[in-house]
């Protein structure tokens, strides 16, 4: 879009060609858009915006029309911080030639200046549609994108993005000024996103920049501590403090450091640093509390651990310590005090989000009732530890609210608690299955199938006669005859095949592939009962030919309704595997048909598929396509409305929201992946 290979040979050319021919209005325009690449990209800095806006307005003077020059002269005022002239020529200039990359470049600029990082996304992306082998627009718009995901909380997807732009930015060739930058914020973003050894390769080719050699440090020390590379993180902290001997952030990270190795005395003199330099650093603040817990210091850290909350209420570890020094002590009384506190408080705070507090020269946003929904289930999680009536003060508490959805994520929360105790319980009657099999105790484990173990289960399904026979004798007391005996053996055996079948359903239920081959040999092994009972549990987990053999066992017992309502339903609530990408010809798109090579790629599953075409079509009329049934299903993965942030429907396809953003996502993740595998494999 811009020159930027030898400019400073292009820019005396220019400037050679305008001062023979003074009124050239092509040579003049050429030499503004030099000066404003130099000002913009290669760190030439006001001067250059000047020169470029003075050429551009002698273009303007001969021809008011000239849309190069409109463009010229607003990106240039966007450079020098003029946003209402700025404006002026690019909506003239828009009025001309609307779609220009560099118009829209500089119009995406002029919206990040502004911080309308929304309006600057929409213009930079069109501007990579429109020109998308020029790395300005994706440089800036991964910047934008990464700055928009930071306002927004952090979602994946953003983030996802932005790390897409980045790494084609650094694909195509990206000038000496931009380049540092770039990889820095690719390699924070991997850092963000747990991408270790990535986040380290890119650190480390950041050293050999010296304007980011000292931060690089840092964040390897970063890195190394994520790593549980506690010695390394300390080498490079260490090396940071050559430059910032007195940065809190240093002093707080090295203590943290020394915790970890179990040096509390060198914890606390980093953190006393930490705390000379910036008396209120949380980070500082709460490793100091944690190295008092770890001397013993139980008081002192508890009021430590108060201050940091009263500054900063959405300090979750700070909370959680709190809660864990209550939880330790066995204190059911306080914890279930501050459960019904803040479930108490949880309707007299803001619906909005509100300011926080300072994050170095800005703010964030917190969310007070986000913030104490998390601080709630910390305590109920503390009180489940704890296991002394944890459910009923869950539902004691419910009475405190009068907000739907947290009345309604206490009940989750409880029958979660109580489906735990009673998995306990069933665990144990798995493992003790010859004592305790029975059809109310199988009835009890599979409600409850998804809170035991898979192993317990296999276990419990392993029953001898000898198993029958003994509890005959214990359940029944001693026959008076044979046939009297012979008959609590018999009532026992069906009491072990309910039992079982219970088990067997319950396989199903969890749909874990190590149980698939144990339910294919009980339904070609057992009895034709058992093999039924087997056969719907291989159909729970969308084997096709068991449920085949599931619709023809009812049409002979009469039950064919029940059966299809029962096949009906499995779709959606369970998929046998996530949607894949197919890049071949196998399958085509369940919403227009296409298959490859009319579409690039297909997200699918083994029974529909969505093009990306589609998909991106979907992205653009969200809101159009947004469906209001709660029970609406992706045909893709079966997740409702319910279960995700919204299902959308289009040409009859319901697609959630979920494989919307992994399907559209798969390409970006593809050349970012590529990208970072070269970078490791490259030598230091």
């Amino acid at each position: 879009m811009y020159l930027h290979d030898k400019l400073d040979w292009h820019l005396s050319r220019a400037e050679a060609r305008v001062e023979a021919h003074p009124d050239d209005a092509a040579a003049r325009v050429q030499l503004a858009q030099i000066a404003l690449s130099k000002g913009w990209f290669h760190n030439g800095g006001e001067a250059w915006f000047n020169t470029s806006l003075t050429h551009a307005r002698r273009v303007l003077q001969a021809d008011p029309g000239s849309p190069d020059a409109l463009v010229v002269a607003g990106s240039a005022l966007v450079g020098l911080d003029r946003p209402e002239p700025a404006l002026r020529y690019l909506d003239e200039a828009q009025k001309r030639a609307a779609e220009r990359p560099d118009l829209l470049l500089a119009m995406g600029r002029l919206h990040w200046s502004l911080g309308e990082r929304h309006q600057a996304v929409r213009a930079l992306e069109q501007a990579c549609r429109l020109s998308p082998s020029s790395w300005e627009c994706h440089a800036w718009l991964g910047q934008v994108l990464a700055e928009r995901a930071e306002d927004l909380n952090h979602p994946p997807r953003l983030h996802e993005r932005s790390r897409f732009h980045v790494t084609r930015a650094l694909e195509l060739g990206t000038s000496a000024a931009y380049n540092g930058p770039l990889i820095h914020l690719l390699a924070v973003s991997c850092l963000q996103s747990e991408r270790y050894e990535d986040a380290h390769k890119l650190f480390t080719r950041l050293q050999g920049i010296e304007e980011f050699r000292s931060r690089a440090e840092f964040y390897l020390g970063l890195v190394a501590f994520h790593l549980h590379k506690y010695k390394n993180a300390v080498l490079h902290l260490r090396r940071r403090l050559n430059d910032r001997p007195d940065d809190p952030r240093v002093h707080a990270r090295l203590a943290m450091c020394f915790l970890q190795l179990g040096e509390t005395d060198k914890a606390r003199e980093a953190c006393n640093r930490a705390l000379a330099a910036d008396p209120d650093h949380p980070g500082a603040q709460w490793t100091l509390a944690c190295a008092m817990l770890e001397d013993g210091q139980t008081d002192d850290a508890v009021k430590g651990l108060r201050d940091i909350l009263a500054a900063a209420p959405d300090h979750m570890p700070a909370f959680a310590e709190l809660v864990g020094v209550r939880k330790r002590a066995k204190d059911r009384r306080w914890l279930v005090s501050a459960l019904t506190t803040e479930v108490g408080q949880f309707d007299k705070l803001p619906l909005s989000e509100i300011r926080g507090r300072a994050k170095g020269t800005g703010t964030i946003t917190i969310s007070p009732r986000s913030v104490t929904r998390r601080r709630i289930d910390v305590i109920i999680n503390a009180l489940a530890d704890l296991g002394d009536r944890p459910v009923e003060a869950v539902i004691g508490s419910m009475d405190l609210a009068t907000d739907e959805g947290l009345r309604f994520h206490l009940w989750e929360q409880a029958m979660l608690l109580l489906a735990e105790r009673r998995g306990h319980r069933a665990n144990r009657a798995a493992r003790r299955a010859a004592d305790q099999y029975g059809a109310i105790a199988g009835r009890e484990l599979l409600a409850v199938a998804r809170h035991i173990p898979e192993s317990s289960i296999v276990h419990g399904l392993d029953l001898s006669e000898e198993d029958l026979r003994r509890a005959a004798v214990e359940r029944h007391g001693s026959a008076h005859d044979l046939a009297a005996h012979r008959g609590h053996v018999e009532l026992e055996r069906q009491q072990a095949r309910a039992w079982q079948a219970s088990l067997l359903l319950a396989l199903g239920c969890r749909g874990d592939k190590g149980a698939r081959s144990l339910l294919v040999r009980w339904a070609s092994e057992a009895d034709p009962e058992l093999a039924h009972v087997a056969n719907t549990a291989l159909t729970l987990m969308s084997d096709g030919t068991a449920a085949s053999a599931t619709r023809s066992f009812a049409a002979k017992n009469g039950a064919l309704p029940q059966a299809e309502r029962f096949l009906r339903a499995i779709p959606r609530n369970r998929r046998p595997e996530p949607p894949q990408v197919v890049t071949d010809d196998s399958s085509s798109c369940t919403t227009c048909g296409r298959v490859v090579p009319e579409a690039n790629w297909l997200f699918a599953t083994t029974d529909a598929a969505a093009c990306d075409h589609c998909l991106q079509e979907l992205a653009r009329g969200r809101q159009e396509l947004l469906s209001d049934d709660l029970g609406c299903s992706c045909r893709l993965c079966g997740r409702d409305g319910l279960t995700s942030s919204g299902v959308f429907v289009l040409r009859g396809t319901p697609i959630c929201a979920n494989c919307l953003d992994n399907g559209l996502g798969w390409a970006e993740r593809d050349v970012v992946d590529r990208y970072l595998s070269t970078v490791r494999a490259a030598p230091v």
